[in-house]
């Protein structure tokens, strides 16, 4: 998550624009956003894209645009975190891990925790899955009991208990 002010008001701005669009409308209005905007800013517009794409139900989609994203934008922890919870949803646990872990790594060195619990948290569900319980037992360890993202489409729930119960 970044302290850049400006682009906190941007990205309010451009949520403002799209609110009560349907998706092809919002997502051609941040297209225009993201042609004419900072190069720096481009990213964080194309996780709203993609979120917008999700919500919209085309998770698949969403995590194409992050996964292109990620590639020229590897210092954003939010592409990778969004990446790495779209790629769980999708079942592709080993690709959701590499992007978790980018996005772990992203947020211990810069000091910004945003994402940090929910990082943890779907990397060990998605390390479970997988059957590396050396990883799921470490990121366990960085979360407090009542870790739940249960709102996400997958079955079991993501929570610490169910990743606990899968090891």
């Amino acid at each position: 998550m970044t302290k850049d002010v400006g682009l906190h008001k941007a990205l309010e701005q451009l949520e403002r624009s799209v609110r009560k669009l349907d998706v092809v409308q919002a997502i051609a209005i941040i297209e225009n956003e993201i042609a004419q905007a900072a190069p720096e800013y481009v990213p964080h517009f194309e996780v709203e894209k993609a979120r917008l794409l999700y919500e919209a139900g085309q998770i698949d989609e969403a995590a194409q645009v992050l996964r292109r994203t990620a590639v020229h934008n590897d210092g954003i922890d939010s592409v990778h975190f969004f990446a790495g919870q779209y790629m769980l949803e999708l079942g592709l646990h080993q690709q959701a891990i590499q992007h978790l872990t980018r996005c772990v790594e992203i947020c211990e060195s810069s000091h910004e925790h945003w994402y940090l619990d929910s990082a943890y948290l779907l990397r060990a569900y998605c390390a479970a899955h997988v059957g590396n319980r050396e990883l799921a037992r470490r990121d366990l360890a960085h979360l407090g009991d009542d870790a739940d993202m249960s709102w996400l489409a997958v079955d079991p729930p993501v929570s610490k208990a169910a990743v606990s119960s899968m090891l």
